[in-house]
């Protein structure tokens, strides 16, 4: 019994071993956040959706003890300032991790004219936004009647990436969920008055965010690295959205980064660079030794979470298509992961429906629909490769009439019969929308002369938005038409859209030949390139 005793004891001991993540958070000016939250989430999963959520305290201070052996994000908010995002991860000998943290302030668009609200009176939507009305002494006013005792608001069109986020002029604040808050202001005779005063708006001239990790000189190097990937991936899609020439992105800076830790003497350090190199091999960077990342980060490592959607490209890079496909059933079941797992398969499948496998596909969806029901982040994927979808190759297009913008035409599904076109669901604020453009204006040269053509359906918030970007950005010398209440609108639920970009491509006979990734990026050159000069 004795024995069992002690079994039992040290089983409890092992079995509840943690590690404790603590810090210290600092406004951009040295001082304790008005309101801060410390948020922690596995590593690869949400920061909007974490396992923890804590206010930070009076003196700036927090806390978690989590389980030993697993790797974390920490994603730390405070008013006034932009969330940071953090990776912890650390070799097994860590017990606990102490940092301090001072953040970076929102920056601003202080020339801005049109600063908009939003709050409870219209649920927070930006379509049903109001103007703020701008005062003889620099401010901006906004009322509105109320019964309650206080109202929520945010502001937007001042911060310059297009946040939403709290005023000035609050009596409380509070977290919105989504990384930025909500200011609160009481309300006075059924009369809730908000002022906008850009005077009081926070700013530094420092190099924020700054971050201290003590003595734990893996995770401030790992940290160097997220810190410029994100620096680097920031430049890499806003080239993406705007190269007309053709040209390569350089990914010189980020690649001797690299070089300088893949091969530490730190195991931790050497698999997270791997990992960022594996991520820029799914971007298109070939310049690094794919079988020397494999051997570092095998594709049973936790890490595979990082880059779980480019897992199987790189894979197939690698190895080619039949190794591959040998090498991932070799190690499935070894792979801890269920993203990173349920990932492998979907993008299996989306392999197999481009190559018209139809057997194979409906195997993986119910594959996937069966044991991985709970992996959100291929729900998309997922339902591309559901058989019982209305929007799925071999099926006819469903009805749809719309009025083009400026010239009021109606394109319908009838009006359209006889030519091959592209429905593209996109929006402005939509970063992988913009980031189609180039392949999209290139194919639409390419192809506009047998008997093709583009519609794009704008998901976004005011019309004013598409006719501005085309000015400025890029021309999308096409079809355009405007889905009111985007995602709500009769026509997104027949045609099923759940996210954007959706591009659906048509032939002449109005069947559906191709959905998805097929017409994303360069497939979708080689997609319109399969069916265009094969069938005019």
């Amino acid at each position: 019994m004795k024995i069992i005793m002690i079994f039992l004891f040290l089983f409890l001991q092992l079995g509840w071993a943690e590690i404790n993540i603590s810090g210290h958070v600092k406004t951009a000016q040295g001082g304790v956040p008005q309101l801060a939250h410390a948020h922690i989430s596995y590593l690869g999963n949400s920061v909007y959706r974490p396992l923890k959520s804590i206010e930070v305290s009076k003196e700036g201070t927090f806390s978690f003890d989590l389980e030993e052996g697993k790797y974390y994000t920490l994603f730390i908010t405070a008013a006034n300032h932009y969330g940071l995002q953090l990776p912890i991860l650390y070799e097994n000998n860590i017990k606990s991790i102490d940092l301090n943290v001072q953040l970076d302030p929102y920056e601003f668009n202080k020339d801005a004219a049109d600063i908009k609200i939003i709050g409870d009176w219209n649920n927070f939507k930006f379509a049903s936004s109001k103007d703020m009305k701008k005062q003889a002494d620099g401010t901006y006013l906004f009322e509105i009647e109320s019964d309650s005792q206080r109202v929520g608001y945010q502001l937007y069109g001042i911060e310059k990436q297009g946040h939403s986020i709290n005023g000035t002029n609050y009596d409380a604040l509070e977290y919105d969920g989504g990384g930025d808050y909500r200011s609160f202001v009481l309300v006075k005779d059924g009369i809730a008055k908000i002022v906008f005063d850009p005077a009081r708006l926070v700013e530094s001239d420092k190099d924020l965010p700054m971050i201290d990790f003590g003595d734990n000189k893996a995770l401030a190097i790992i940290n160097q690295i997220e810190k410029k990937d994100n620096e680097v991936s920031a430049a890499y899609r806003q080239h993406q959205a705007t190269v007309k020439d053709g040209s390569k992105f350089d990914w010189s800076e980020m690649d001797a980064l690299l070089q300088q830790h893949i091969s530490s003497e730190q195991s931790i350090v050497r698999r997270f660079a791997a990992s960022k190199y594996a991520a820029m091999v799914s971007a298109g960077f070939d310049n690094v030794d794919m079988n020397k990342i494999l051997s570092i980060l095998p594709v049973t490592d936790p890490l595979w979470e990082l880059n779980y959607y480019g897992a199987y490209d790189f894979f197939k890079n690698t190895f080619g298509k039949e190794k591959a496909d040998v090498y991932i059933e070799e190690n499935f079941d070894k792979i801890e992961s269920p993203k990173v797992r349920a990932s492998l398969l979907a993008m299996q499948g989306l392999d197999a429906k481009a190559n018209d496998n139809n057997a194979l596909v409906r195997e993986i969806f119910y594959k996937l629909d069966s044991e991985y029901k709970d992996v959100s982040e291929i729900r998309y994927f997922k339902s591309q490769l559901d058989p019982s979808k209305a929007i799925t190759k071999g099926k006819q297009v469903p009805e749809f009439e719309v009025k083009l913008i400026h010239s009021g035409e109606i394109v319908s599904r009838e009006s359209m019969l006889g030519k091959y076109y592209l429905l593209d669901f996109w929006a402005v604020w939509c970063g992988p929308c913009r980031r189609e453009m180039p392949n999209m204006h290139k194919v639409y040269e390419e192809f506009k002369s047998k008997n093709f053509t583009i519609l794009s359906l704008s998901f976004d918030h005011k019309l004013e938005a598409v006719d501005t970007y085309r000015k400025d950005k890029w021309a999308m010398p096409w079809l355009h038409t405007y889905v009111e209440n985007s995602y709500n609108n009769p026509l997104s639920k027949r045609f099923e859209v759940t996210g954007i970009p959706k591009p659906v491509l048509v032939n002449a006979q109005g069947i559906i030949v191709a959905t998805g990734m097929e017409l994303r990026g360069e497939q979708l050159r080689m997609t319109l390139d399969k069916y265009l000069n094969t069938t005019m």
